[in-house]
């Protein structure tokens, strides 16, 4: 099974909604918990880490920080395992295949663009072992947000 946030979650506490702020509740994991994360960004065929250098030297700072894996990978890299057309759908795809071969607990996925607003909130913060999936409305027109999400590998499976 897979568990899912949003960085908008760590980064923003409070969401839009109807013109009232409404607050996000925290979910804390004790720190006797052991749990390794790594943040992973997908570039789209033909995109260079150049492009978006602001934002994912952020997310590498970040990780840094606070000893996380930071690992960029690259659409084209993963064509025989992923074949999925829409970057969209084959970063979901890169994610899933990274968790099978890593020893990640947790994968963070972050959209290229997005950099980090407080590099002090830790992830552990953040995580619900008892979730599978969580997705997340935007801020401003209230769909679900794809460009963010949290994975764990479960011994369950998807």
């Amino acid at each position: 099974m897979v568990l899912m946030l949003s960085l908008s979650t760590i980064a923003l506490w409070y969401k839009y909604n109807y013109e009232e702020y409404e607050e996000i509740r925290w979910i804390t994991i004790p720190k006797t918990l052991n749990v390794s994360i790594g943040i992973v960004s997908v570039l789209q065929a033909g995109s260079t880490r150049a492009k978006y250098k602001t934002a994912m030297d952020s997310m590498e700072c970040y990780a840094l920080r606070q000893n996380y894996t930071y690992i960029v990978v690259n659409g084209t890299d993963y064509k025989e395992e992923c074949p999925q057309e829409d970057i969209t759908f084959q970063r979901h795809c890169i994610v899933a295949q990274l968790l099978n071969v890593t020893t990640l607990d947790w994968i963070l996925f972050v959209d290229s663009d997005i950099g980090v607003v407080n590099e002090k909130v830790r992830l552990e913060n953040v995580l619900d072992s008892s979730m599978d999936i969580i997705f997340y409305d935007r801020m401003f027109n209230h769909e679900i947000m794809a460009g963010q999400n949290k994975c764990t590998a479960k011994p369950t499976g998807c």
